[in-house]
C-alpha cells in the first residue's frame, strides 16, 4: 500500500468534528450529563456509501447502563438488537441525535436458561 493510499484511508480530526461536537452537546444537556460514561468514542464508520461521523457508547459493566442511554435517547425497545457471543449477551441500538448517529452497545452476562429475554 502506498503512502498516498494510507494517508487517504485514515480519518482526520476534521472528519470527527461533527461527532465530537455532538458528544460535547450531550455533555451539556442536563439529562445526558448524568448518564454513565462507560466507554465513549467519537469516530467515523462506513455507512450510506461513505465514512460518517458517529458517537459510540459501550457499556461493559452490564445492561443497566445501556438501558439508561436507550431511554434518554428515545430508542424504542423493539429497535434494540440482541445477540449472543460465546460468553456474553450483546445489545445494540442506534439513533440520530443532533444530525449524528449515536450507537449504544452493551455487553453483559448471558441470560439464565429458561428465562425469557425481550428481543
Amino acid at each position: 500500500m502506498s503512502n498516498e493510499t494510507m494517508s487517504t484511508a485514515r480519518e482526520t480530526l476534521g472528519q470527527l468534528q461533527p461527532a465530537i461536537r455532538t458528544l460535547a452537546r450531550l455533555c451539556e444537556v442536563g439529562a445526558f450529563a448524568s448518564l454513565p460514561a462507560t466507554d465513549v468514542q467519537a469516530k467515523t464508520k462506513y455507512a450510506d456509501g461513505g465514512m460518517r461521523p458517529v458517537v459510540v457508547v459501550s457499556a461493559h459493566e452490564g445492561l443497566s447502563d445501556f438501558e439508561a442511554w436507550r431511554e434518554i435517547l428515545g430508542i424504542r425497545p423493539e429497535d434494540v438488537s440482541y445477540r449472543e457471543l460465546s460468553t456474553s449477551a450483546v445489545l445494540v441500538a442506534e439513533t440520530l441525535w443532533d444530525g449524528v448517529r449515536v450507537e449504544i452497545h452493551a455487553y453483559g452476562p448471558m441470560p439464565v436458561s429458561g428465562v425469557a429475554v425481550a428481543a
